[in-house]
């Protein structure tokens, strides 16, 4: 994975993590259907799995509420 490639990564999740609904919205959207799917599959994953961070389940159904 080039360095851009892990810039837009990083910014793509930042932003899903991020609480702020419309930061939600702008990374999810940029990314093609299959990955939008693959994301909300993760986010609902780290809702159910045991091993996350509180914080980072907290933003994940954060996530998940505003991509419904």
């Amino acid at each position: 994975m080039g360095n851009q490639e892990e810039e837009q990564l990083e910014w793509f999740w930042a932003g899903i993590f991020s609480r702020n609904p419309e930061e939600i919205m702008n990374a999810f959207m940029t990314v093609p259907p299959a990955i939008q799917k693959d994301c909300l599959n993760h986010l609902k994953k780290m809702t159910i799995e045991n091993g996350w961070h509180v914080e980072q389940v907290k933003s994940a159904q954060f996530a998940l509420e505003i991509l419904k």
